[in-house]
C-alpha cells in the first residue's frame, strides 16, 4: 500500500511540472500602422496606435498593453486567436491577436468608422 501511495505522489508531482511547462509565458511586440483609408476619426487615435503593443500570452489568457492606452484582457477565439472589445478615447475597439499563424499578428479596429491598424509581431 505504501509503494502505491509514494507512486501516486510521484505522478501527481509530475503531472504538475507538465502542467506548468504548459502554461509557459510568451510575449510579442507589435508596431501598429493605420489602413489607408482611415479618415476623420481614426486619424484622431493615430497617436495611440503607433505606440509599441505588447502582446503576453500564458496559456488561455493574453493581455495587450501599450503606453498608448490600449490595455486589456484578451480571451481565446480558437486556437492561438485572441479578442477583446474596450472603450478608448470615447470609441468602441476591437482587438484581435493570433499567434498561430506566422507572422504573428495584431489588429485593431473601431467597426463604426472603418477605422484599422495592424502590425506584425517583431
Amino acid at each position: 500500500m505504501k509503494y502505491w501511495f509514494g507512486s501516486a505522489l510521484t505522478l501527481a508531482a509530475v503531472l504538475v511540472s507538465f502542467s506548468s511547462e504548459a502554461q509557459q509565458t510568451a510575449t510579442y511586440a507589435f508596431r501598429l500602422a493605420p489602413n489607408s483609408s482611415n479618415v476623420g476619426t481614426c486619424n484622431r487615435l493615430d497617436a495611440s496606435m503607433s505606440r509599441e503593443h505588447t502582446l503576453t500570452v500564458t496559456g488561455d489568457k493574453a493581455v495587450v498593453k501599450s503606453a498608448g492606452g490600449v490595455n486589456d484582457n484578451l480571451k481565446p477565439d480558437g486556437a492561438g486567436v485572441y479578442r477583446t472589445e474596450f472603450r478608448h478615447a470615447g470609441v468602441t475597439l476591437a482587438v484581435v491577436a493570433n499567434v498561430a499563424q506566422s507572422p504573428r499578428t495584431l489588429v485593431v479596429t473601431e467597426p463604426r468608422a472603418g477605422c484599422r491598424w495592424s502590425g506584425e509581431a517583431k
